[in-house]
C-alpha cells in the first residue's frame, strides 16, 4: 500500500518532499522507489527483452522490495530479558499445580508486559509477545477418529437451559444421550441433577430405547464418580446398582478430558441452539418437554436408531427407582413428606401408610393396597389436599365444607358450590359422595346438571302453585255468582 501511495503520487507529478510530507515516508526511499519505477517502465518499451526478462521487471515493478534480515540480532531482546521470560512462565506452571488447571487466575500477555517493564526493561508489547508465546507454547493434540459398532455405546451429559416459565426465569438442566453409531441425540429437562434424577434419566432412555447399550460413558460428574482415592475412581453404588440390573458398562472419561465424549457434549449445545434460542418462553415444564420432544423427532428422522435397536441388548422391566418410606397419618388426613403435607383418604386418620417416594411424585399405599398418587410439591410448608379425600368427614360437619381449604384448592367445585350449593351443604356433599367412581373432571358438569333440574323443577312447582291458586279465585268468583242469579230468579217467582 505504501508502495501504491508513492507510486500514485509521482504519476500526478508530485515533488519528492510533497510526497514526504503526505506520506510519513523518507525521501530517500522515495526517491529510490520513483527511479527504480521509471528506469524498469523504460526498459519494458525495449524490443529486444526476451518474454522471461520481460515478467522479471514486471515482478520488480509490483512487488515489495525484500531485505534479508537472517543476519540480523535481536536488540531489545537480551538474553536477560530472555531468562526473565522463562523464570515467569515457570512460576505459572508452579501456580498451575498449587490452584488446579481449571483456575482463571493466569497471567496473560499485557500483565507480563507490566511486570518486565516495572523491573525496568526496555521492550514494546509485540516484540515481547512474540518470544513469550514460544516460551508457552504447548504441543497441538492429536486425536485418533473413533468407529463403534450398533448398540456398543452412548455417551451421558448434563446440560443448563435457561426457560422463561409463566413470566419467570427458571434454570432447568437437560439430561442427554448421544449414540455415535448411529447420530441419535435424546434429551429430557429436569429441574436439578440429583442423584433420583440421574437415575430416572436413564430409565426413561432404555425404555424409550427398549434396550440396552453394551457400554455408557460419563464424565467425572458426582453421581458417577463418589470419590477419588490416588488415581483411582470409586463409582457411586446406585450407578453400579442399575448398571447390574440392566448389563451395561461404565465408562468414565478422563479428567477435562470432554472430547472423550465429544458425541454428546456437542449434543447439548445442539439441542439448546436448535430449540430453545427461537423459543423460550413457555406456559409450563410440561409445555416445555413437549417442545422439546417434538424437535427431538424433527432432529432425528435422518438418524439410523430403528436399524441400531436390532443390535441392543435385551430390554427388561423398568428399573425400581422408589425410596420406601413409613408415615404417620396426621389428624387433618396427611402425610408429611420432605415438608409437605398430602391428603389420603380420611378413613386413615392415624393409621400408618407406606409410601414409594419417586423423584417428581409419592405413591402411598396402605396395608399393600395402592390408595393415592401426588404430584411433588416445590416448596415447603404448603399443603396438596384432595376434596373426595375428606366426604365422610363432611357429611358429619357440613359447615366446615365453606371455609375448607380442600375446596379452595379445587376452583372449579368451589364455583359450583358458591353458585348453587351456598345454602344447602349437604345436598352439595351427596352428590359427591354418591359419585366417587367418577373422576374429578366429571364432577363439575353433574353438579351443574343436578343444581340446573332442581331449579327448573322448583320454578315448574311455582308455576302450577300460582296457576292453582288463580284456579281457586276464578272458582270463588264464579260460586258467588251463580249464588246470586239464584235469588233474583226465586225472586222474581215470587
Amino acid at each position: 500500500m505504501k508502495k501504491r501511495e508513492i507510486i500514485m503520487l509521482h504519476l500526478q507529478g508530485k515533488y519528492y518532499r510533497f510526497i514526504e510530507r503526505e506520506t510519513g515516508i523518507n525521501r530517500k526511499t522515495i526517491t529510490r522507489t520513483c527511479k527504480e519505477y521509471d528506469a524498469n517502465q523504460k526498459l519494458l518499451e525495449s524490443e529486444e527483452l526476451t518474454n522471461e526478462e520481460k515478467d522479471e521487471i514486471i515482478r520488480t515493478i509490483v512487488e515489495v522490495k525484500s531485505y534479508d534480515s537472517t543476519n540480523r540480532k535481536p536488540r531489545k531482546m537480551t538474553a536477560h530479558l530472555l531468562r526473565r521470560l522463562e523464570e515467569i512462565a515457570k512460576g505459572e506452571v508452579k501456580k498451575t499445580n498449587l490452584l488446579g488447571k481449571t483456575h482463571k487466575q493466569q497471567l496473560d500477555g499485557c500483565r507480563v508486559h507490566e511486570m518486565i517493564t516495572d523491573e525496568g526493561f526496555d521492550i514494546t508489547y509485540r516484540t515481547m509477545m512474540s518470544y513469550w508465546k514460544t516460551i508457552i507454547e504447548k504441543a497441538q493434540e492429536a486425536f485418533i477418529r473413533q468407529d463403534y459398532e450398533y448398540g456398543e455405546r452412548v455417551e451421558y451429559d448434563f446440560g443448563e437451559v435457561k426457560l422463561y416459565i409463566n413470566g419467570e426465569v427458571v434454570k432447568y438442566h437437560l439430561a442427554t444421550f448421544a449414540a455415535p453409531a448411529s447420530g441419535f441425540r435424546w434429551g429430557y429437562l429436569y429441574k436439578n441433577q440429583k442423584m433420583d434424577i440421574f437415575l430416572d434419566s436413564h430409565v426413561r432412555f432404555f425404555k424409550m430405547v427398549k434396550g440396552v447399550y453394551a457400554e455408557v460413558v460419563y464424565d467425572n460428574m458426582r453421581n458417577v464418580v463418589s470419590k477419588f482415592i490416588g488415581h483411582k475412581k470409586e463409582l457411586n453404588p446406585q450407578l453400579i446398582q442399575m448398571s447390574l440390573y440392566y448389563g451395561f458398562d461404565i465408562t468414565t472419561t478422563n479428567a477435562y478430558a470432554g472430547n472423550e465424549k465429544g458425541s454428546v457434549e456437542r449434543t447439548v449445545e445442539i439441542i439448546r441452539k436448535r430449540l430453545f434460542t427461537k423459543k423460550y418462553k413457555f406456559t409450563s415444564l410440561e409445555h416445555a418437554q413437549e417442545h422439546l420432544h417434538e424437535g427431538l423427532m424433527m432432529m432425528n428422522q435422518n438418524c439410523k436408531i430403528e436399524e441400531e435397536k436390532k443390535c441392543l441388548r435385551g430390554y427388561k422391566v423398568p428399573y425400581e427407582l422408589a425410596v420406601l418410606v413409613e408415615s404417620k397419618v396426621d389428624k387433618y388426613s396427611c402425610v408429611c413428606l420432605d415438608n409437605n403435607h398430602y391428603s389420603v383418604p380420611d378413613y386413615l386418620v392415624g393409621k400408618n401408610v407406606k409410601v414409594k417416594k419417586y423423584h417428581d411424585h409419592y405413591d402411598i399405599y396402605a396395608n399393600n393396597n395402592y390408595v393415592e398418587s401426588h404430584k411433588k410439591i416445590d416448596g415447603v410448608g404448603q399443603y396438596q389436599l384432595e376434596l373426595q379425600h375428606y366426604l365422610k368427614t363432611l357429611r358429619n360437619k357440613p359447615g366446615a365444607l365453606k371455609h375448607s381449604l380442600a375446596l379452595k384448592q379445587c376452583p372449579q367445585l368451589l364455583s359450583i358450590y358458591q353458585t348453587y350449593f351456598k345454602q344447602n351443604e349437604r345436598e352439595f356433599i351427596e352428590i359427591l359422595l354418591k359419585n366417587t367412581d367418577k373422576h374429578i373432571s366429571e364432577l363439575p358438569d353433574l353438579l351443574v346438571n343436578k343444581a340446573t333440574n332442581k331449579v327448573m323443577v322448583s320454578k315448574s312447582n311455582e308455576v302450577k302453585d300460582a296457576v292453582k291458586t288463580e284456579l281457586i279465585k276464578l272458582n270463588q268468583m264464579f260460586g258467588l255468582q251463580q249464588e246470586k242469579e239464584g235469588e233474583e230468579t226465586c225472586q222474581l217467582k215470587h
